[in-house]
């Protein structure tokens, strides 16, 4: 039922008494109701009266909503630069908000609006010391919690915080070598995540081209680099800004030393007869990656205990009455594979049995395994 209030207007809910300043001696809707005069406001059981207008806090018929009890100060730890966050249940709290600050005077900021989970995680925090707590809250109002104690990450040696200052410039070293380089900066502090970044050019009065993008790792490593002596340096930034390019160091790249060929392989191949007496032998020999690329090849032949073996692919072989001449001269092609054909004149043989030797300006590979084609 609608029941009057003291000072004019109408109470939403079962009114059983009146104190003398016009409180609730007894149960009653939890909710706020308005005066012709001003607002009362039932909170925890007490009427407070406040401004012209109210508003309408849900309940229930003979009981009183109250707000929650404050909750404790939560426990924290970190493990890198994640912060785990642990509290416990406050009484009368339908749920929470979690609040985090930095440093002991820093402004509350609500990171978790609406939760039931008392253990949260706040996760990729930059260098600082940070405090914690949990608002319970219900229907009839809030409660803000005790603070916890401070967490400080320090990830990056800086101090934590922030001194609104960018990092030192870092020192670069700089190792050339055979089509490569590797770069090396200097460990430098600073606030939250310190991040580098390379600058190259080729030499010291050319313009600074940017080599690679902020990053947190110090080194840098090139493969298939250009040949000639570079100049490097690197820079730092963190969350005041970056430093600019520090100390330079220069490396020189050179050519590989010249190499004789890895040793090839031989694979396929093919044997038949012609029907007049011949044999035909095709065979293609594949150069190792290992090596520089051949410029010659030498394919050879096994002759038998008395001939041993001998040259094919470099002329005319007469074995007693069979001769043995190359009819498809050997070709090396782009995925360096050589391949060619070689004639048995007036011999059918059953098997052929090779082998292969590369060579260049430099030196002669390891012959091959030997292959037998039948």
């Amino acid at each position: 039922m609608n029941s009057p209030n003291p000072a004019g207007g109408v109470l939403e809910g079962s009114i059983l008494g009146f104190n003398t300043n016009g409180g609730v001696a007894a149960s009653y809707y939890a909710r706020e109701w308005v005066s012709s005069v001003v607002t009362f406001h039932l909170v925890d059981g007490v009427e407070y009266a406040s401004g012209p207008v109210g508003r309408v806090v849900s309940g229930e018929p003979g009981t009183t909503v109250t707000r929650p009890a404050a909750p404790l100060a939560p426990t924290v730890s970190a493990s890198g630069r994640n912060v785990t966050i642990r509290g416990t249940a406050a009484a009368r709290a339908t749920s929470y908000r979690l609040q985090r600050r930095t440093g002991p005077s820093g402004s509350w900021t609500t990171i978790v609006n609406s939760t039931t989970n008392l253990t949260q995680n706040d996760r990729n925090r930059p260098d600082g010391t940070y405090y914690y707590r949990f608002v319970a809250v219900n229907s009839a109002g809030s409660t803000t919690g005790a603070t916890s104690s401070s967490i400080t990450i320090d990830e990056d040696g800086g101090g934590g915080g922030t001194d609104g200052q960018p990092p030192s410039a870092p020192s670069t070293t700089a190792v050339g070598g055979e089509r490569t380089y590797t770069l090396t900066a200097s460990r430098v502090t600073g606030d939250g995540t310190v991040r580098y970044r390379f600058w190259w050019r080729q030499n010291s009065s050319g313009s600074w081209v940017l080599l690679t993008t902020w990053n947190t790792s110090r080194s840098y490593t090139q493969s298939n680099a250009p040949t000639g002596t570079h100049q490097f340096a690197a820079e730092a930034q963190d969350d005041d800004g970056s430093s600019g390019r520090g100390t330079s160091d220069s490396a020189t790249v050179t050519e590989p030393a010249p190499q004789a060929p890895g040793r090839p392989t031989i694979s396929g191949g093919t044997l038949t007869h012609d029907g007049n007496g011949n044999t035909v032998v095709t065979v293609r020999v594949t150069e190792s990656t290992s090596g520089d690329a051949a410029t010659a090849l030498s394919l050879q032949g096994y002759g038998g205990s008395g001939l041993g073996w001998y040259n094919i692919a470099t002329g005319t072989v007469v074995t007693g009455n069979i001769t043995i001449t190359v009819t498809s001269a050997a070709s090396r092609g782009s995925n360096r594979v050589w391949s060619l054909t070689y004639r048995i004149n007036n011999h059918e043989a059953s098997t052929a049995t090779l082998r292969a030797v590369l060579s260049n300006a430099t030196g002669s590979s390891p012959t091959s395994a030997n292959r037998t084609i039948s």
